[in-house]
Formats: structure tokens, C-alpha cells, sequence
């Protein structure tokens, strides 16, 4: 071709810019996708399970379970 090359966005479309410039909110198609996550724990969606709200509850109720050891010398 003759003359200069035009840069063209290959997010918007849009000619003087790359995509990595581009200020154009994204639409959720293709590998600009977000993935919807769904949890492994308790099968609800938007968390994955080591995010998952109600095991983070289970460990806390865990962890308040005290334990107490007797520790006595082997010395007579």
C-alpha cells in the first residue's frame, strides 16, 4: 500500500488507538469474557470455594472450639 498505516483498535473498532489503549467499556463476548464462577462447596455462583462466604463461616466456628492439653514433668 502507499502512505502511512493507520492504527485501528481491535476492541472497538475505532481508528488511532490499540486495544490496549482503548478507554471503550468491553462487551463479555469472545476471549474479553469474564468467566462465571461457581463455588465447589456449596454450588452458588459468583465465588469460587476457597472465596465461598459460608465456609469462611464453618472455619470460624471451627477455630472457636478451644482444646486444652495437660502437660505434667516426666521427672518424678
Amino acid at each position: 500500500h502507499v502512505g502511512q498505516c493507520t492504527i485501528k483498535c481491535h476492541k472497538c473498532g475505532k481508528v488511532g488507538h490499540k486495544a490496549r489503549y482503548c478507554k471503550e467499556k468491553s462487551v463479555a463476548t469472545g476471549p474479553n469474557a469474564q468467566p462465571i464462577w461457581t463455588c465447589y462447596d456449596c454450588g452458588e455462583q459468583g465465588h469460587t470455594r476457597n472465596r465461598c462466604p459460608k465456609k469462611v463461616k464453618q472455619e470460624e466456628v471451627i477455630k472457636a472450639r478451644g482444646r486444652a492439653y495437660a502437660i505434667k514433668d516426666a521427672e518424678p
